[in-house]
C-alpha cells in the first residue's frame, strides 16, 4: 500500500512543485543539466504514513511519526528557504534530543555518553544522506537496500517500520531513477537519514551484545558514513570549511577520477551498500563479537586502500577554485 501511495503522490507532486518553483537549478557541482523539481520526500513520508496507519501501527508509533514529520518539515524548509548550516544543525540537535527523550537511544555504557552518541549519530546520518543525494536514484537506492537488510534481520520493531518505508522508497524511485523527473530534496534526505538512524538504534538494542548490534548498524550504513568521513577529511586536507559544498563526493570521484559512467557509478554504490549490508546481516545472525570486529576491520581497511589507490582525497577536476 505504501508503494502505491508514494507512486501516486509522486506523480501528483511533480506539476505542483514545478508550479510553485520548488526547483533544483544546476550549478558547477551538479551532475544534472536541467532544472528539476524537488521536495519529492513529501511523497515518501505520506506513503510511509499511509502504510503505517492502514496497517494499524501508526497510533502505536505516534511519537516516532511526529518526529519523522519534524525531520521532513525541516528538510522542506531547507528546500524552500536554503537554511544556514547553523540553523539546520540547531534544528537537528533539537530533533535528536526529542528522539532520545522518546526512548530511541543507544545502550552501550548506561550513562549520558549513550545520549551523546545517539545525538551525534542521528545528526550525522541526516547529513550523510543529504551528502549522498547527488545523483538520480542514489540516496533512495542506498536507503532502500539498507532498509531491506534491516527488514531481513527479523526484528519485530524494525519490520513494522521497514516494510512500509521500503514500499514508499520504491514508489518514489520509479520517477527518481535516471533520468529523474523529480528529486527527493532535503525533504527526503533528512527523513531517510533520520529513519535509518532510528532503525540502527533499534538494531543495536535488539542484539544479544550491544557491541555486536553497534557493529551491525555501522556495517549496514557503511557507505553513507564512508562518504561523510571522506568529505570531512578531504575538505580539511584541502583547507576548506567542513560545511562547504563541493563536487568531490565519493560518487563524483568515481566518475571524474575512474571515468565510470552514470549508471555504473550508481550501481557500484548500490553494490558497496549491499556488501556492507550482507556483512551486517551475517554478523547479526551469528551474534559473534569476533565476526563483528573482523567485518569492521575488513570494511575500514578496504575503504582506506580504495581511497589511497584512486586518490579520493584529491578534489574533482571539475571543482571550482
Amino acid at each position: 500500500m505504501s508503494f502505491s501511495i508514494s507512486l501516486a503522490l509522486t506523480v501528483i507532486l511533480i506539476p505542483l512543485v514545478i508550479r510553485y518553483r520548488i526547483i533544483d537549478k544546476p550549478n558547477y557541482r551538479s551532475i544534472h543539466t536541467r532544472e528539476t523539481p524537488k521536495a519529492g520526500g513529501i511523497a515518501i513520508l505520506l506513503g510511509l504514513l499511509g502504510g503505517l496507519f492502514i496497517s494499524g501501527q501508526g497510533t502505536a508509533l505516534l511519537a516516532l511519526v511526529l518526529l519523522m514529520v519534524g525531520a521532513t518539515t525541516l528538510g522542506l524548509l531547507d528546500d524552500l528557504k536554503n537554511l544556514s548550516p547553523n540553523a539546520k544543525l540547531i534544528a537537528q540537535l533539537a530533533l535528536a534530543l526529542l528522539t532520545t527523550a522518546s526512548g530511541y537511544q543507544f545502550v552501550l555504557f548506561g550513562n549520558l555518553l549513550d545520549t551523546a552518541i545517539t545525538v551525534i549519530w542521528i545528526i550525522g546520518l541526516m547529513n550523510a544522506f543529504n551528502l549522498i543525494d547527488g545523483m538520480d536514484g542514489l540516496a533512495g537506492g542506498v536507503a532502500g537496500i539498507a532498509t531491506l537488510i534491516f527488514f531481513a534481520l527479523g526484528v519485530p520493531s524494525l519490520e513494522t517500520i521497514a516494510l512500509p518505508l521500503l514500499g514508499a522508497i520504491l514508489g518514489f524511485l520509479i520517477y527518481n531513477f535516471r533520468p529523474a523527473k523529480i528529486f527527493m530534496g532535503d525533504t527526503g534526505s533528512m527523513l531517510l537519514g533520520y529513519l535509518l538512524a532510528v532503525m540502527g538504534i533499534l538494531v543495536q538494542r535488539s542484539a544479544e551484545s550491544p557491541w555486536v548490534g553497534g557493529a551491525v548498524t555501522l556495517l549496514i550504513l557503511a557507505y553513507p558514513l564512508f562518504d561523510t568521513a571522506l568529505s570531512i577529511i578531504r575538505r580539511k586536507a584541502n583547507h576548506k570549511p567542513i560545511f562547504a559544498p563541493d563536487r568531490s563526493h565519493s560518487y563524483n570521484l568515481l566518475m571524474d577520477h575512474l571515468g565510470l559512467g552514470y549508471l555504473t557509478t550508481v550501481f557500484t554504490v548500490y553494490g558497496v551498500t549491499a556488501c556492507g549490508g550482507l556483512l551486517g546481516f551475517l554478523t547479526y545472525t551469528r551474534q559473534s563479537l569476533a565476526l563483528a570486529a573482523i567485518s569492521l576491520i575488513v570494511v575500514i581497511a578496504t575503504m582506506i586502500i580504495f581511497v589511497a589507490r584512486y586518490h579520493l582525497l584529491a578534489e574533482s577536476r571539475y571543482e571550482k577554485h
